[in-house]
């Protein structure tokens, strides 16, 4: 009889300054080793993350390795699915801590709820400073905790668009769900692919709960990360396949669980994701920002479906002209400079010490 109620996925890929303290991590929890397995799947390394994976494989009976060629995350978090034999998937990734002695408080939720999904929440470790974590500045309302609709919840994370981040390690998922639905990420995607996969999630009927439980402490390297957030044309060609694919599957079927309003608010959220990508066209190098430019006007009509009144403004007054992506460009790295600049502040304001070292 299989009694392993967590699979928890851990994609690897050049972390070795970081992959000793996640797994830890993973090893700090108040369940029993046989309940939980973690299935540590190394995507063709080339520092010593491979050496870490493999002394703590020797040294504990429910961590499975994994060793395979570079293929990207997606193949490796597909690859651990295939894998796991828990009742429920966790995702982690490399880079990533779980939080310590949070598996006994997620086997009490799920007894009690009993669900396909459960979404939790996450902590932030600003600028890689385990000392300083921040925690987030929103929870789940009462009304989804006690009455869960995806209408609801859908229309509040996008009205939380500042707080709320799509990713799937911030969330358990039941094996059978996943296997049953054939939720597998698309391999081809580089970039926006938890984006992706949690669309696929929202427009199948499933029972879905909600729990203000921190599972996961992200590290966020703030300036590192988004003072250089460069796109490449691979990226960019990765989010037009995913704001290309979800446009037409919305316009083409009928979701028996969602409402129009919020499809509506889907196409906002695609709308707003394509553009943020597109701001950054013309940090590329020439031949790759011309080829970018051919893809963003096969798709520039869902521009129209943003609400972000100054994107909104300039779509209508130059009309998908080049001078548009240059103010579009300039918008949106001086707005993100403000939110970085807001951020630290924050960070400093509201920063938690562990309680625990880690």
């Amino acid at each position: 009889m299989n009694n392993i109620l967590f699979s928890i996925i851990v994609p690897i890929y050049n972390v070795e300054s970081y992959l000793q303290k996640t797994i830890e991590s993973t090893l700090l929890q108040n369940i029993i080793h046989s309940e939980y397995e973690i299935i540590l799947v190394n995507d063709g390394s080339t520092d010593g993350s491979l050496n870490i994976c493999e002394k703590y494989e020797r040294e504990y009976s429910n961590i499975i390795l994994i060793n395979k060629e570079n293929q990207g995350v997606s193949t490796a978090r597909n690859v651990g699915i295939e894998r796991a034999k828990g009742q429920y998937l966790m995702f982690l990734d490399g880079d990533d801590l779980l939080e310590e002695n949070i598996l006994l408080k997620l086997k009490e939720a799920i007894e009690r709820k009993k669900c396909d999904m459960l979404l939790c929440n996450y902590r932030r470790i600003i600028n890689n400073d385990l000392t300083n974590v921040a925690e987030l500045g929103y929870q789940y309302p009462e009304r989804l905790i006690k009455n869960f609709d995806i209408n609801d919840f859908l229309c509040w994370a996008y009205d939380n668009k500042m707080n709320y981040s799509w990713y799937v390690w911030r969330n358990i998922y039941s094996r059978s769900f996943i296997l049953d639905n054939n939720l597998f990420f698309e391999s081809q995607i580089g970039r926006g692919e938890d984006f992706d996969w949690l669309f696929s999630c929202w427009m199948i009927k499933a029972n879905i709960e909600v729990a203000n439980i921190s599972i996961t402490l992200y590290r966020e390297r703030i300036v590192a990360t988004e003072m250089n957030n460069h796109t490449s044309l691979k990226q960019y060609m990765d989010s037009f396949f995913i704001v290309n694919k979800w446009f037409s599957i919305i316009d083409s079927n009928k979701f028996e669980n969602l409402s129009p309003k919020t499809i509506w608010v889907l196409k906002q959220l695609l709308a707003n994701y394509f553009i943020s990508v597109s701001a950054h066209i013309y940090s590329m190098k020439r031949p790759d920002r011309k080829d970018a430019l051919k893809y963003f006007n096969k798709l520039k009509f869902v521009c129209k479906y943003t609400n972000r009144k100054y994107y909104r403004v300039l779509n209508n007054i130059l009309a998908f002209d080049n001078i548009y992506l240059i103010l579009l460009n300039f918008i949106y790295v001086n707005s993100r400079t403000i939110i970085i600049k807001k951020k630290l502040k924050d960070a400093k304001v509201n920063n938690k010490t562990l309680s625990k070292p880690i």
